[in-house]
């Protein structure tokens, strides 16, 4: 048996709160509740509508499928699935502070460019719970290396 491009099948690795997750080839994937996340309701109008269901897919990066997921991610999927019902609204605080130029500078390009966000948006953003219909969550990924 084989997973994606033909490497060879890793047995599951299983988790005691979140059960079994299988290594795709790049990563280990399972699925976990976070039904906080379905307050990210965004639809592209294109596909068919689907309705959040409270299930996201969990994946950690790994190198083979010897390389379970470290304490170190495990830790960290773990605070993320534990404050889940509370980071939606964090999130869109934190990106309306970065929109409106306050806090630190995030290096990306909609720090304090709210003008440019809202550009084409109908009716314009006027405050962080209008971000929730512009943002959708289909999975949770803790990479092993950091993207700077």
């Amino acid at each position: 048996m084989t997973a994606e491009g033909g490497v060879p099948a890793a047995e599951p690795w299983d988790h005691p709160q979140w059960g079994r997750f299988t290594f795709n080839g790049y990563a280990w994937v399972g699925t976990v509740p976070a039904p906080g996340f379905d307050a990210f309701v965004f639809e592209n109008g294109y596909d068919p509508p689907t309705p959040p269901t409270g299930n996201y897919e969990l994946m950690f990066s790994a190198e083979d499928g010897s390389d379970v997921p470290s304490a170190a991610a495990v830790a960290v999927a773990a605070a993320v699935l534990t404050h889940h019902a509370e980071l939606a609204s964090r999130v869109t605080a934190a990106l309306w502070d970065d929109f409106n130029g306050r806090g630190p500078d995030s290096g990306m390009w909609w720090h304090d460019a709210l003008d440019e966000v809202s550009e084409g948006i109908e009716p314009a953003p006027q405050g962080p719970d209008d971000l929730l219909g512009r943002m959708r969550l289909r999975r949770i990924v803790l990479w092993k290396t950091a993207y700077r």
